[in-house]
């Protein structure tokens, strides 16, 4: 986490460091076992940001592959508390199908 992100506030993150990819394959991983059957792939982050809450959430935007390989936009919300070595997927968001939100359980 960077010295200079404000509590609350978004700082954008770049799309290619290595933690943002991690994160997203992560939360594409997540969603799959949490949706048996779904076929979702991370393909590449678009944008990412992250915002100091009870530990950081990433805000990101994503490409994803649905089981035939066509390509959806994805937004999904990840906290991760570093401290406590937790990692939750919050929201997971097929931004391109009549913006549905698929729910997350807790």
């Amino acid at each position: 986490m960077s010295s200079d992100c404000i509590v609350g506030g978004l700082k954008p993150v770049d799309v290619k460091s290595p933690k943002i990819q991690e994160v997203c394959a992560w939360a594409v991983n997540e969603y799959n076992n949490q949706h048996p059957g779904q076929c979702v792939r991370f393909e590449k982050a678009l944008k990412a940001a992250e915002q100091m809450v009870s530990g950081l959430m990433y805000h990101i935007e994503m490409e994803v592959a649905v089981g035939d390989a066509l390509l959806h936009k994805v937004k999904a919300k990840v906290v991760e508390q570093a401290w406590i070595k937790s990692i939750k997927l919050v929201e997971f968001e097929f931004l391109e199908q009549n913006n549905a939100c698929i729910a997350v359980p807790n």
